[in-house]
C-alpha cells in the first residue's frame, strides 16, 4: 500500500522556486512540467516503496535520495 508522503514547508517553497526559476530563464512552462513530472514520479516511487533509502546514525528516520537532473530529493 502507498504511504502518503508529507512535504515539508522549505522543500514545497524549493520546489516552487526550482519551477519558478526555470520557467523564468526559459520563458516557457515546457522544461518547468518536464522538470516537475520528474519530481512527481520520483515521489510516486517513494510512496509505493517507503523502505528504499538509507538509515543514517545520527537520524531517527530513513533518508532517501534521488538526483533529477540537478536536484535531490
Amino acid at each position: 500500500m502507498a504511504k502518503r508522503i508529507i512535504w515539508a514547508p522549505q522543500a514545497v517553497a524549493d520546489r516552487i522556486q526550482i519551477l519558478d526559476y526555470w520557467y523564468k530563464r526559459r520563458g516557457t512552462k515546457d522544461y518547468s512540467s518536464k522538470l516537475d513530472e520528474m519530481f512527481k514520479e520520483t515521489i510516486q516511487l517513494l510512496s509505493r516503496f517507503p523502505q528504499i533509502g538509507r538509515k543514517l546514525d545520527n537520524r531517527e528516520e530513513r533518508v532517501f535520495l534521488r538526483i533529477v537532473t540537478r536536484f535531490f530529493i
